[in-house]
């Protein structure tokens, strides 16, 4: 233990290594440490516990952190961090390939079955594979946060080395190990230490398995292929699709040939892992929360690779490949509904616009519907009505106002109740807006009311209502703000009190783009729900106003 502190103490030390001397000597004493990580044996101790949540896997992120900042910071010492890492790896193959044809050899030997392979295993290959799994997960970690040390060319090669290392057979052999640690009668001193540092995984919503790995793989894919798209550092997908649509109608320049490689094959993996986790859709329903939520993520980071991909070149990520994935996702409402999966979702499809016109046409249309027919977190309603007034930037005029139509339109929909509030606060002149910007004779094409019968959800009415002032508020035309305020107002009263509510607070927010004829009818609306809030009382209603 205390070794093991005192290499960690100058792992932390050796970014700030500016001497090349001191620099070189730092590498010499902890790169053997790299190669050997994957199988460290360590002494136990109860101290071993704080080092959350495992070890080999705290070890090894330091470890690789550290050769990498040595390696970044003085290129002299480039190769020798190269062969301290393809030392690491070849490691890991080797022990990979080692556990795996133990297991399939006594798969065979037992007539292929699965259960029996694991349980017969020794407990040096259940803590070896233990050992080798945590140390890998550190591995990937740190090798994503420090993309920038290697080129192109060393990337697309670490890429396909893990992807190898990683394959089904291995990540069987993982799970089959991992469950037998977990499961199994308490035995020696080792095994009861494996399945504490398991709790530690799960309690910190990181279960300790293939999709864990899995995970670290993709975040490491991702951050390669958002690394030819944009050039900053450490960006995880959500501002990483933030700075894209941001600069979407910037230019960007032809691909080099390694670029085009490392397109090839991240495109190529980024579907193949789309794909099995469509296929394992019943695993992840049976598994928990947290299993759940490795997948999202693990799906997030798929989809934000391909998008990269799609952008470098279309040919080797097809635009129209990726929109099913995406639907599909939206469609599942377990996936609708996780707040990571949902923003990486509709941020795609904002960007995936910028690639045709017919793309952003056809968003046009069906990104109304998507926010009508999908209940959605407050956070994922938000991002759907960004995306929706970016695509909307786009379109003409007429599209816009059709869209605002159609979004009203949803909000038309009677929701029975004691709290339907009496009453219709209309202060706005709606006639007078439709002779401005009569309909798109086209609006019946994006005829939302059937779809709103699928649920009288008050998420999905916070959607549309925060849609309509979201549009109206980023296109800053007073005209369409007017249109906006005027078919809200009138909703007041026609649906129930939470939708009123909604209404009420988010109406302020188009005052600041509107008329200042509009803003004098809002404010008098105002002083007349104050007055009702004060009459009934109504402590909801007078919180809405202020």
């Amino acid at each position: 233990m205390r070794e093991l502190e005192v290499l960690l103490a100058l792992c932390e030390a050796a970014p700030s290594v500016s001497h090349l001397p001191s620099a070189t000597q730092l590498l010499q004493q902890i790169s053997p440490y790299v190669s050997e990580c994957c199988y460290q044996a360590i002494v136990p101790s109860t101290s071993l516990y704080s080092l959350q949540p495992c070890p080999w896997e705290v070890l090894t992120s330091k470890l690789v952190t550290a050769v990498l900042s040595l390696g970044a910071n003085h290129p002299s010492l480039r190769e020798q961090v190269n062969d301290s890492i393809s030392a690491y790896t070849q490691h890991c193959t080797r022990f990979a390939e080692y556990f795996n044809s133990h297991r399939q050899g006594r798969d065979n030997t037992n007539g292929g079955g699965e259960s029996n392979a694991g349980h017969t295993m020794s407990a040096r290959e259940l803590l070896g594979i233990s050992t080798l799994t945590t140390s890998m997960v550190g591995f990937l970690d740190a090798a994503a946060r420090n993309l920038s040390f290697w080129t192109f060319e060393e990337r697309h090669r670490l890429i396909q080395e893990y992807d190898e290392l990683l394959s089904d057979e291995f990540l069987v052999t993982v799970e089959t190990a991992l469950s037998t640690v977990r499961h199994a009668p308490v035995g020696t001193e080792a095994i009861r230490t494996w399945r504490q540092f398991q709790k530690q995984y799960s309690a910190s919503g990181r279960p300790l398995g293939a999709m864990l790995l899995r995970e670290g793989f993709m975040r490491l894919v991702m951050v390669t292929a958002s690394s030819m798209v944009i050039s900053s550092k450490s960006i995880n997908e959500v501002d990483l699709l933030q700075t894209i649509m941001a600069q979407a109608t910037q230019s960007r320049g032809s691909p080099s040939e390694a670029h085009l490689a490392l397109v090839d094959i991240i495109a190529t993996i980024s579907a193949r892992e789309i794909v099995k986790l469509e296929d394992g859709s019943d695993y992840l329903q049976l598994g928990s929360t947290w299993q759940q939520r490795l997948a999202y993520i693990v799906k997030a980071s798929a989809l934000t690779s391909f998008l990269c991909c799609a952008l470098m070149n279309e040919e080797a990520a097809d635009a129209d490949v990726v929109m099913p994935w995406l639907e599909a996702s939206l469609a599942d409402q377990a996936q609708a509904k996780d707040v990571h999966l949902v923003t990486v979702v509709l941020r795609t499809m904002a960007v995936l616009a910028t690639l045709s016109p017919a793309t952003v046409t056809a968003l046009g249309r069906s990104m109304p519907r998507i926010i009508v027919r999908t209940p959605m977190s407050p956070e994922g309603s938000r991002v759907a009505a960004d995306c929706l007034l970016f695509i909307l930037r786009q379109l003409s005029q007429d599209t816009v106002i059709t869209t605002l139509y159609s979004l009203g339109n949803a909000l038309s929909v009677r929701h029975g109740g004691a709290d339907a509030p009496p009453g219709n606060y209309a202060l706005f002149n709606d006639l007078s807006m439709e002779s401005q910007h009569p309909r798109d004779s086209t609006a019946s094409t994006v005829n939302l009311m059937s779809s709103v019968g699928t649920a009288n959800d008050p998420a999905v009415y916070d959607a549309v209502v925060q849609a309509i002032v979201t549009v109206a508020s980023g296109i800053g035309d007073p005209t369409l703000t007017a249109l906006a305020l005027s078919m809200l107002v009138q909703k007041v009263g026609k649906i129930n009190m939470s939708v009123d509510l909604k209404i009420i607070s988010e109406a302020a927010i188009l005052a600041s783009t509107g008329g200042v004829g509009e803003f004098r009818s809002l404010l008098r609306l105002y002083m007349s729900l104050s007055q009702q809030g004060l009459t009934k009382p109504d402590q909801a209603l007078l919180d809405a106003v202020s």
